[in-house]
């Protein structure tokens, strides 16, 4: 039998207050792990971020029916969801929260960021180190709380 460990770490990044959401929850061989990391600048990025993860563990698209609400019409964040169903990982990500897959005591895997910055790295344009410091890293490309978001997903065998 598989022993399923995890450590959660949020930085509310020189903010004022962290918008950062982690919900998981442990049953049997089964397990739920979810990220949101509201986004910074606009406004309710906290309680974007928490409604996300609790959408996620339930039901996806809250986020769109939250900014109905007068106030939060511009909140949105990033999402990235764990699921573990036997000897099974399944993901899904959007935006650039992030989730890495070790094994062996090796990194093999991360999500790839949707984001300008993480595109020039693909381009050739910026190091990899330089994804950190990128006047454009906080322009992303996919986000829940825009109709359009289209989440990228994946699948693994556990070992």
């Amino acid at each position: 039998m598989m022993k399923i460990s995890y450590y959660a770490y949020t930085n509310k990044g020189g903010r004022p207050n962290n918008e950062d959401s982690i919900c998981c929850g442990l049953q049997n061989r089964r397990g739920v792990f979810v990220l949101a990391d509201g986004l910074g600048g606009h406004s309710s990025g906290e309680v974007a971020s928490g409604l996300a993860a609790q959408a996620i563990l339930e039901a996806f698209r809250l986020v769109l029916e939250g900014q109905k609400v007068p106030g939060r019409e511009d909140m949105k964040t990033t999402a990235v969801a764990l699921a573990l169903e036997g000897d099974l990982a399944f993901w899904a990500h959007v935006g650039d929260s992030r989730l890495y897959r070790f094994s062996d005591g090796q990194l093999v895997f991360a999500t790839r960021d949707h984001s300008v910055t993480y595109m020039k790295y693909l381009g050739g344009e910026i190091s990899y180190m330089d994804v950190y410091h990128d006047d454009d890293r906080s322009s992303l490309l996919r986000v829940l709380g825009k109709s359009s978001c289209q989440p990228e997903t994946g699948q693994a065998e556990l070992k």
